[in-house]
């Protein structure tokens, strides 16, 4: 069986892997936000957040018409929850959590 600690650090690096092959880049700001055992022990439950860009580009300043580069993006925090077999340590399931 796995520890807690096994658990996240695992899944971590899992999330980070599949996000940089995917989006060319490590998500932002990631943070551990939950741990839960399930119920009957065989699996972990664990909840990492972190940040994505709006779809939206920063808005002018009122100074300026066009995009700066000191202008700032505006940031929406996502969930993901993974299920992780407590004895293997493998990954489950990766779902979008909704808060």
């Amino acid at each position: 069986m796995i520890d807690v600690a096994t658990a996240v650090r695992n899944t971590s690096e899992y999330f980070k892997e599949i996000e940089k092959s995917l989006n060319g880049s490590p998500p932002e700001n990631l943070r551990l936000e939950e741990v839960e055992k399930s119920e009957d022990a065989s699996h972990w439950l664990i909840t990492l957040g972190h940040d994505v860009r709006s779809a939206l580009p920063p808005a002018p300043s009122v100074l300026s018409s066009a995009f700066t580069p000191d202008a700032k993006w505006q940031y929406v925090r996502q969930y993901k929850l993974f299920r992780i077999n407590a004895i293997t340590g493998e990954i489950d399931s990766m779902k979008i959590r909704k808060v």
